[in-house]
């Protein structure tokens, strides 16, 4: 078998064509650096974005301390006052 050019192709068998690209050792070690450095961009971003998301989901909620049976619980959104689950007491929101 004869040594391949860069970019010279051969048809096998089964007329399928192989393409052979040839490289040298610094140019490969830069190209895997590249792909390592996308893929570990792209997991930092991905979860930098889901914890963000949850930060802010967990940072909307209201805590409540019922004054009837000193229950803590927190409510989703804004409201000024909620009902104590355990009792049903309606109490308004802590302020820090």
């Amino acid at each position: 078998m004869r040594a391949l050019d860069a970019g010279q192709h051969v048809v096998c068998a089964d007329n399928q064509t192989v393409f052979y690209c040839r490289m040298d050792l610094a140019t490969a070690t830069v190209i895997y650096c590249l792909l390592v450095a996308a893929l570990f961009l792209g997991l930092w971003m991905f979860y930098d974005r889901r914890d963000h998301a949850l930060f802010e989901h967990a940072r909307r909620k209201s805590t409540f301390l019922c004054i009837r049976c000193n229950h803590l619980y927190a409510a989703a959104g804004q409201p000024d006052s909620c009902e104590c689950p355990r009792c049903g007491h309606s109490n308004s929101r802590l302020s820090f």
